[in-house]
This record gives structure tokens, sequence and C-alpha cells, in this order.
């Protein structure tokens, strides 16, 4: 009766409309060309989607990749979205920010199965036990652990495992349903504010987040195949075997490898991250990572090769920023400002989102750019005190203004001051700064001050 079931959810699993997405940059070209290939040779009618993000400074464009659709991070979010991902993540944490609406994107226009795959999984197999699960599932991920880990101090323990997270979110499976929706926009909104990877206060970008998910959407099912999302992490407790031609994990059909830190120059290497597993000791994980290894040095080529499709910048703000060196006198440093922080209390490392409209209440305009070699100039920013309004730093960071303000003319500036490391009452004073040459408050321009809560109750 079991295998009459298995099978009745097979050929179910087998008649849905699935796509498959993944997230690059343009280093990451190659490895994302090896795993859409993977993904074409055992689903070859469905969807691949590749989300482009583009590093600082490169310009607006896109890979075109044969059967793929490529889209950019402007057909996921607004400007303001990007603009403030952007300001307040790196590269790497932006990427793992866009992940829940990727998967969303994937169910809105491809069908009733996504598939979130990271750009460093090797498919050997079909994923049949991850369709499977999503038969009766809403979401489906996959535990780092599903065996102890030996307390010999090696890496990884399950210490690290238990800082960065108790699932992998390389890989992520959703079913169209309104609980995956509901836990796609519960994800997206927790990354898109607590998306850092800084693991001393708690954050591992979009990964740590998982940990609530099963006790939070009951449809959440915590896949224990050992032939999925194979890693450095649970090979202790995985036997890598071939059986009648094939690798198997503890028996099981071998479907994906997460070759997480793996270097294709390093191949007798598994991980960077770990000193547990030794490749020697894997005679037929070894094999498969020579292979992949060479899968992603032929691909090098092709990706070099990539015809690009140019984008649409968007539209430059009016005027111009020009430098004067010289000093201002005294009655010109004056400004007025309009400054709104969300209400609420901030945890310890993150971002406090800052709008402030900046006025010039002088009789001359300001000449806000910097020279050539990077002096000068005029910025936003502000002064951290102490509840009682004692000065706890003077300087902090730099944010300069787009254009020259005439008199009367103001501009908008979205900035992120990051939040205090110890909790209690602060006080931000924001203020400008003639680079140089001196603080608009020195020279008797009003400051506003704004009281901002870290890890206590705004009250």
């Amino acid at each position: 009766m079991k295998a009459l079931l298995r099978a009745w959810r097979q050929g179910n699993a087998r008649s849905r409309r699935a796509a498959f997405c993944s997230i690059a940059t343009e280093a990451y070209l190659p490895w994302t060309l090896v795993l859409f290939d993977a993904v074409a040779r055992f689903n070859p009618r469905a969807p691949r989607v590749l989300l482009y993000v583009r590093s600082p400074g490169e310009a607006w464009r896109s890979p075109r990749i044969d059967g793929a659709q490529v889209i950019g991070v402007e057909d996921l979010a607004d400007a303001a979205h990007e603009a403030d991902l952007r300001r307040k993540y790196t590269l790497a944490e932006l990427c793992f920010a866009f992940k829940p609406r990727l998967l969303r994107h994937c169910l809105d226009r491809h069908g009733e199965r996504a598939y979130y795959l990271d750009s460093d999984l090797c498919i050997l197999a079909p994923m049949e036990e991850a369709a499977l699960a999503l038969e009766r599932a809403s979401v489906v991920l996959t535990p780092h652990l599903d065996a102890p880990v030996p307390n010999d101090g090696k890496l990884p323990s399950e210490l690290t495992v238990s800082r960065s997270g108790a699932c992998n979110a390389g890989f992520i499976g959703v079913a169209e349903s309104d609980e995956a929706r509901e836990f796609l926009a519960w994800w997206d909104a927790r990354v898109a504010r607590y998306g850092y990877v800084a693991p001393e206060f708690g954050y591992q970008g979009d990964q740590k987040w998982l940990d609530l998910a099963p006790s939070l959407f009951p449809r959440v099912h915590l896949l224990r195949d050992p032939g999925s999302n194979v890693g450095s992490w649970n090979l202790h407790g995985r036997r890598i075997e071939r059986s009648f031609g094939r690798a198997v994990a503890n028996g099981r059909p071998l479907s994906f490898v997460h070759f997480s830190g793996f270097d294709p120059e390093c191949p007798d290497v598994l991980s960077k991250y770990q000193n547990r597993i030794r490749l020697e000791d894997q005679p037929v994980l070894a094999g498969i990572a020579r292979d992949y290894a060479g899968l992603l040095i032929d691909a090098r080529a092709r990706a070099a090769a990539l015809e690009w499709e140019p984008g649409a910048a968007p539209a430059a703000q009016p005027g111009e920023a020009t430098h004067d060196p010289a000093p201002m006198a005294d009655e010109d440093y004056r400004a007025t400002y309009e400054v709104e922080i969300p209400p609420g209390s901030y945890e310890s490392g993150e971002e406090i989102p800052v709008r402030a409209v900046v006025t010039n209440a002088s009789t001359r305009t300001w000449k806000v750019g910097r020279a050539p070699d990077g002096t000068g100039g005029i910025a936003l920013s502000w002064h951290l005190r102490n509840q009682d309004g004692e000065v706890l730093a003077w300087e902090n960071n730099r944010n300069y203004l787009p254009r020259d303000l005439a008199p009367g003319a103001s501009v908008e500036m979205r900035i992120g001051i990051k939040a205090m490391l110890v909790p209690g009452r602060y006080i931000l004073e924001l203020d400008l700064v003639h680079e140089g040459v001196a603080w608009f408050l020195l020279k008797g321009s009003a400051a506003p001050r704004v009281m901002v809560f870290v890890g206590l109750f705004d009250a």
C-alpha cells in the first residue's frame, strides 16, 4: 500500500508545473551555467529563472543565457526599496534578501512549484524527494544536521551550525498555497530589515530566520532525505558510495551536493569553511568533486562569451555638484531640517533608516561637490550622544549632498545609521559638515536631535 501511495504521489509531482531559480552576480555566472545545465537535463520543460544582481558601479545590463529567463532587481522591487537595501547591505547580503521575492515571482509567473537553488549546487539526479514532500507541504527546507556532530574541535561544529541556522537556505521549495505566500511575505519582511551577516549579533542573512519557519507555519516540511543537499555540514552522518552505477547517500539516490566554499582550482578540498571531511577518505565524493570542478572551469569560457542585454539606468537627478574649496562666511552655514525616523526600538547592529529634508537657510548657494582628489564637499552626518546629551561619538559617516543648493532650496536625503551595540537610549544629532572646514552646528546652525531606543521599549 505504501508503494502504491508513493507511486501515485510521484505521478502527481511529475505533472506539476515547476520553475527553478537562482541568483548570481557576474563572478558566479560560470556556476550558474553549470547549475542550469543540470536543471535542464533532469527537468527539460521547466522554466529556469536567474536573478542577475549588478555589482556597485557595474553598467546596467544583464546576460543572455540560452533557455533561461534573466531578470534584474528592478523586476522585483521599486527603486526606493533597492536603494535602501544597496545602502545597508553588502552585495552578498543583497542577493540573500531577494530570495523570497524571487520565489514569489516564480509562483506568479510559472506555476505550482518553485525551487530556489544556490548556484553552487551540483545536481546529480532528479529532486524527487523534494517534489514528493511538496505534495503534502507548503514549504520544504533541508536541515543542516540530521545526526549529532562529534565534539572533537573540528569544523563545522554544532555550535557553528547553530549560529548560522538550523536549515540551509541554499535550497528552498515552495508549493502554490496561501501558507507558502504567507511564509514568503514573512521571510521577505525579515530579510529586508535584518538581512545582515553578523553572527555575533544573531544575524545570518536570510538563513537564520528559517529556524522559526517550522513552528510558525504548520505545513513547513524538513526534508531529511540523505541524498538531498549533501554538504560539509552533514557528511559526518552520510556515507557516499556507488550502487548499480549511481551515487547513493546512506543507500538513497544522491540527488544534489552543495559545494559551498569549494574552489575548482583546488578540487581535493571540499570546502574552505571546514576541516572535518577529507576527500581522500571519500573516493566517490572526490570523483564527483573533480568532475564538478572540470565543469566549472570549462564554464568560465562560456560565461566570458555571453552576450549582454543593455538595460535602462534610472533618470539622473537634476542639477550637479560643483566644488569650491574656500570657506564660507559664518552666516552661510545655516540649515533647517525635517527629520523622520520610524518609531520603535532597534536591535544592536541593525540600520536605523533616516529620512531628512535639508534646506539651505542662508543667502549663498552651497557648492557641495568634492574635489577630484576626494577632499572637500558638504555632507549630512550626525553626532551620537547619550540620553543626557553628552557626546559619545562626534565623527560619523558622511552622506554627501547630491547637488548644489541655492538659498531656500531643499534636498531629500535617505541615510542609514547603524544602531549602537549596547542597549540603551541614545540621541542622534543630525548636522552638516563642510569637509575640512567646519561643522554647521559649530557655526551657529541648529541641529535637530532625535531619541532612539536600542534593545529597549520606546517608552
